[in-house]
């Protein structure tokens, strides 16, 4: 997310290299900080408003700001060169001395961003960790209108990222699904034991305009979600967002957000919906094997860190790490049978994975389980086993934690 630094003295532009202290504009420019040049915060924030509007990516935004400051001659106090642009009610900003680039770049970005005035409407059914950070992740883009389908009031949201930044965001609430009707996207995001919960939402956001992104675990979102869907198209997604609830719509981030869909027309434009949100969208021409991929990380530490009630250090104890060792093999099994190009020494890349992982991460059904909510298990180990059953391999261990898993499981709660 691009962020710009601007004086508030009100003339003269930003320093570039002229102090090295710690919160210097060396230092802040290092860390990734943008050089606003001569704009104040009030005009530095319509540009970047309209850039953001456009998708700009932070290159883009960076040069806007530094040919601004280069063509800061263009427009002097008493010049008699006529600008093109003195009409209505931006006038002021080529009477006001150094502003005619200003004024350009807004008039090169403004057809852009008008174009963009028919904003995305943009569904979120689940706005828990995952949907949360994708509610707010969209809505900060300024493209789209955001509407969380809850069952109490979230207050806005805020989500605090690995970097120290905090991001907050309001977007729309509502409560009951009588309430609204088809929509352009709806992302949903709840855990997958609880589509069904949720199909009244989906009945009404879903028309044959739709498209539906499955943000859930697992690699049955087509046969799970499409029934409920309508005329809708679903676009399964594989979820990499490591995050935990801190209460209602807190959020903490323990990694940067990404999001792999189907290389296929839905994938391209739900990655263009989400340029500039934060979320790194990409797109694969082997959504099986990604899927699979992601599921056999998700049997170990989902499962391990339930049970034990412990968070990834867990994994360093050797026990638990053979254990979640024999549960990724038995997935691996039955992926590449499915179809999915997986190496033999998946397993080890995944232990090898989960130890690296920051001390205090965990897994959602970690975080269920300390809330006494009921735990994702069966879109997990669940499918490992049916899956497996379905092509004759054997999965004694993903069938023991499944059946421990439901035996701790405590009742069903849709956010």
């Amino acid at each position: 997310m691009p962020v710009v630094l601007t004086s508030r003295t009100g003339s003269g532009s930003v320093l570039r290299h002229t102090y090295g202290a710690v919160g210097s504009e060396t230092d802040l420019q290092r860390r990734g900080l943008i050089n606003g040049v001569l704009l104040d915060p009030y005009k530095a924030r319509v540009l970047l408003r309209l850039l953001a509007a456009t998708g700009a990516r932070r290159e883009d935004v960076a040069a806007t700001f530094d040919q601004h400051g280069r063509e800061r001659s263009c427009c002097r106090p008493g010049s008699e060169a006529p600008c093109p642009k003195q009409t209505g009610h931006l006038r002021w900003a080529c009477e006001v001395p150094c502003l005619r680039s200003f004024c350009d770049v807004l008039f090169k970005t403004i057809p852009e961003w008008v174009g963009s005035m028919g904003m995305k409407h943009v569904a979120v059914v689940g706005v828990g960790a995952v949907g949360g950070v994708v509610a707010a992740g969209l809505a900060s883009t300024g493209r789209t209108k955001v509407t969380a389908c809850v069952r109490s009031p979230l207050g806005g949201l805020r989500i605090d990222w690995p970097e120290g930044m905090t991001q907050e965001a309001s977007v729309f609430e509502e409560f009951d699904p009588a309430q609204v009707s088809a929509v352009e996207w709806v992302v949903l995001a709840t855990k997958a034991h609880q589509t069904a919960a949720v199909a009244p939402w989906l009945d009404r956001l879903c028309g044959a305009g739709t498209r539906v992104v499955v943000l859930q675990n697992g690699v049955e979102h087509l046969e799970r979600v499409a029934p409920l869907a309508g005329a809708a198209r679903v676009l399964p997604a594989v979820v990499e967002i490591g995050a935990e609830s801190l209460r209602r719509g807190h959020v903490r981030l323990f990694d940067r957000p990404r999001i792999t869909v189907p290389e296929d027309d839905d994938g391209a434009e739900f990655a263009a919906l989400c340029r500039g949100s934060g979320i790194t969208v990409a797109l694969t021409g082997d959504f099986v094997t990604a899927s699979w991929m992601k599921l056999c990380l998700n049997v170990a530490n989902g499962a391990v860190t339930a049970l034990t009630m412990r968070r990834m250090p867990v994994f360093a104890q050797p026990g638990i790490a053979e254990l979640g060792r024999a549960l990724v093999e038995e997935a691996r099994q039955v992926a590449v049978a499915s179809g999915a190009c997986l190496s033999e020494d998946l397993p080890d890349q995944i232990l090898a994975r989960l130890r690296a992982m920051p001390a205090e991460s965990g897994s959602s059904v970690l975080w269920d389980r300390l809330a006494g909510r009921a735990l994702e298990y069966d879109a997990r180990n669940g499918a490992v086993v049916r899956a497996g059953a379905r092509l004759g391999i054997p999965t004694p261990y993903n069938e023991t934690v499944t059946a421990l898993l439901a035996a701790v499981s405590g009742p069903d709660d849709v956010t």
